[in-house]
């Protein structure tokens, strides 16, 4: 089965340039969410195998709200995020976080992130 991969971004452009190495990669992608009431309705609908969550979001609830709420849903979650505050990254320590990229990051850096923690898709 191919991984899934759910991403929580509030910048469309951002999240669909993601979106498409994603599948470039094999992986399937669950949808884009840009606000917290979408990200939880497709954790729960969608079930990923992996988010990719901006802490800074749409919406009153952030990225941190949505990965400590899901927390005990064992699903990892890798922050994209433009902040580099350590009480921001000390806070994302607290979560399911596997792993913490400041954006701008590249993509080979972001692959690497992903396949330490879920299985890369197998080649048809």
């Amino acid at each position: 089965m191919t991984p899934r991969i759910l991403i929580v971004e509030d910048n469309l452009p951002f999240a669909i340039n993601i979106e498409s190495y994603l599948e470039e990669w094999g992986y399937t992608v669950t949808g884009i969410a840009e606000n917290g009431k979408t990200a939880l309705w497709h954790i729960v609908n969608d079930q990923p195998d992996l988010i990719l969550m901006d802490i800074h979001i749409n919406g009153n609830v952030s990225g941190m709200d949505i990965a400590l709420a899901v927390k005990d849903q064992n699903i990892p979650i890798i922050f994209i995020t433009g902040e580099r505050d350590e009480n921001m990254y000390e806070s994302a320590k607290n979560t399911r976080a596997v792993s913490y990229l400041v954006k701008p990051f590249d993509m080979l850096t972001l692959k690497a992130a992903i396949e330490l923690n879920i299985p890369s898709p197998s080649p048809e």
